[in-house]
């Protein structure tokens, strides 16, 4: 026998904090630079969602881009393009505070194909085939760091158990790499590689801490992930070369 009781739990709340969550690709635009204040525990974020903000993005090699409003919190370009191997700044000017962030640019190697494995069920998986990643390496001489989006019929896998990223500093391969998710026969995977600044990387790990962290081994994990913004704020402004591919399971 087993019985329920409800709880109320007694969250202290902090003064709200700006967040800013930006990215630049060397895909084709328009990229986006997201806006809101953090929020009580229980409150949805687009409670908060900024609108009286000034923006900016501008590389090391002359290009310049004042971003306007899309809707409310979502700010856009119109004509910047990524390009590899440039320093691109952000710049948020919200209630006479200047924020910004530069992150490099750098290349990510290619995607040499995604094989697609049937597995029984298990104590640890689910029946069904399981998508592996087979790629190249963004560089040979320096340490590599990859964040990877799945995609199920053009549907991206968006849930804390769904943040997959990962480097090389220890002589990890990208050969074999398996998502965990059980596809079916017909559904069409895609996978976007995309390459990280050592920051950028810092930040996706401490935030995939937080995500999957019950607070039973290690309640030192709650605490915001490092930031690229100065002054500092919550959110990260990153910049990634994209390699893709998408196979249909059969």
């Amino acid at each position: 026998m087993s019985c329920q009781e409800v709880s109320t739990l007694d969250v202290s709340d902090a003064p709200p904090q700006l967040v800013i969550e930006g990215k630049i690709t060397d895909q084709p635009g328009p990229y986006t630079v997201k806006l809101h204040l953090s929020t009580s525990f229980e409150e949805p974020v687009d409670k908060n969602l900024i609108e009286n903000a000034q923006i900016r993005i501008f590389d090391d090699q002359g290009s310049e881009e004042i971003l306007s409003q899309s809707a409310p919190g979502i700010f856009q370009t119109a004509t910047l393009q990524g390009v590899v191997g440039a320093n691109y700044t952000l710049e948020v000017t919200y209630e006479n505070v200047t924020y910004t962030a530069t992150s490099y640019l750098g290349p990510v190697g290619e995607i040499d194909s995604l094989i697609s494995t049937f597995n029984q069920e298990s104590t640890i998986k689910d029946e069904g085939y399981y998508v592996s990643l087979f790629a190249q390496k963004s560089s040979e001489e320096e340490v590599n760091y990859y964040r990877w989006r799945l995609f199920k019929n053009d549907s991206l896998f968006n849930g804390r158990s769904f943040l997959y990223v990962d480097s090389d500093e220890f002589g990890a391969t990208l050969e074999g790499i398996e998502f965990d998710y059980a596809f079916d026969v017909g559904d069409t995977v895609k996978c976007e590689m995309e390459s990280l600044t050592k920051e950028a990387y810092n930040y996706y790990v401490q935030l995939n801490s937080i995500l999957n962290n019950d607070a039973i081994v290690n309640k030192s994990r709650y605490f915001n992930p490092p930031t690229n913004f100065t002054p500092t704020t919550l959110g990260i402004f990153q910049t990634s070369a994209v390699s893709t591919e998408e196979i249909i399971v059969k």
